[in-house]
């Protein structure tokens, strides 16, 4: 016999799944962690992580009736893609029939339309990042390579010290 989880939970899961990969792609071991966690069998959840993969949406309409907080982004993109060439009257229909926002859709295409320009600015950030952690890398390399001197001369000092005091014996009277 089938078993009916109640709608509120089957979400709150579907959401982490797609919190742990996104559009589905989950690590390994986190399914089975989810699924103890929850109570519910792994294989329940191997195939709604594989209709995440497929659609990229937990469901057709959220908890709060609002759909943008459960598409992936690559679930928004198919989206303007698919509306872009579409008459108003077929755009009304299509956002009505999915519960999407007519505001949700220009904000996902404003954000189609800059993602180019922002992953260049973001590229240039890293590469400016990653220039200042190794300056830093390499001025802790030399810091370390001179403790690790100083530390090497004590510790040959304090072997010839108690050498020489074995050698020539205690010299306090």
């Amino acid at each position: 016999m089938k078993k009916v989880y109640p709608r509120e939970q089957k979400e709150r899961v579907l959401r982490k799944l797609l919190e742990l990969g996104d559009g589905g792609n989950a690590p390994e071991g986190a399914i089975t962690e989810l699924s103890n966690a929850e109570g519910i069998p792994l294989n329940t959840l191997y195939t709604q992580n594989a209709s995440l993969k497929r659609t990229g949406a937990v469901g057709k309409f959220s908890a709060s009736g609002n759909p943008s907080l459960t598409l992936s982004s690559k679930a928004k993109y198919e989206i303007v893609v698919r509306t872009e060439s579409m008459t108003e009257l077929e755009l009304g229909t299509y956002l009505r029939e999915h519960g999407i926002l007519a505001e949700d859709l220009d904000s996902w295409k404003s954000a189609c339309q800059e993602a180019n320009d922002r992953s260049s600015i973001a590229a240039k950030e890293y590469r400016a990042n990653l220039a200042n952690e190794r300056a830093k890398v390499t001025l802790l390399e030399r810091e370390l390579a001179r403790k690790e001197k100083a530390l090497a001369e004590t510790a040959a000092l304090l072997v010839l010290r108690g050498k020489a005091q074995a050698f020539w014996g205690d010299r306090e009277d």
